[in-house]
């Protein structure tokens, strides 16, 4: 099960997202090409993300799965340039069966080509600037090679008790 956002997030919070990320002096490599930074930012900008999140993305979500008390955990920005790629992976390993397990992926900028969003190894999204995607974290997923430019995207993951 998924939920493909369209135009979820605006021009103006994408922009200022970017804009932190580059100021950071934080940003590490998980692998040999994608960078991310993890939101230990200052109290003001996770409070703008939570709200966001809170706003737009969890009511959606708890539509689609059907849950309450949620946290979030591991919300950071990634960046995949030219010739990057994530492999197939899941983000939760060992689910307990009484909660959901839910990540999101948001693209925050269009200058890139390629970087699909591939969900069970046969579901391909072309996700765009503004638009994302919420999906079972226990599911194999992978983004694709980026072909030219740059990817941003804001990722993160939510944990909830099942209703």
């Amino acid at each position: 099960m998924y939920l493909k956002l369209k135009n979820i997030i605006s021009d103006a919070l994408c922009k200022e997202l970017i804009e932190i990320y580059k100021s950071q002096n934080t940003v590490g490599k998980i692998n040999k090409k994608v960078f991310e930074f993890r939101t230990n930012w200052n109290q003001g900008v996770d409070n703008k993300v939570k709200n966001f999140l809170d706003t737009t993305i969890v009511p959606l979500a708890k539509n689609q799965w059907q849950f309450r008390n949620y946290e979030y955990t591991n919300i950071k920005i990634r960046e995949y340039p030219t010739g990057s790629f994530y492999e197939q992976h899941v983000d939760f390993y060992h689910p307990q069966p009484s909660k959901i397990y839910l990540s999101f992926s948001i693209v925050l900028n269009d200058a890139f080509q390629g970087g699909e969003f591939v969900l069970k190894s046969d579901q391909k999204f072309d996700i765009k600037k503004n638009d994302g995607i919420v999906f079972e974290g226990t599911d194999v997923h992978e983004v694709l090679k980026i072909t030219s430019g740059y990817r941003m995207s804001l990722i993160g993951h939510l944990i909830a008790d099942r209703k």
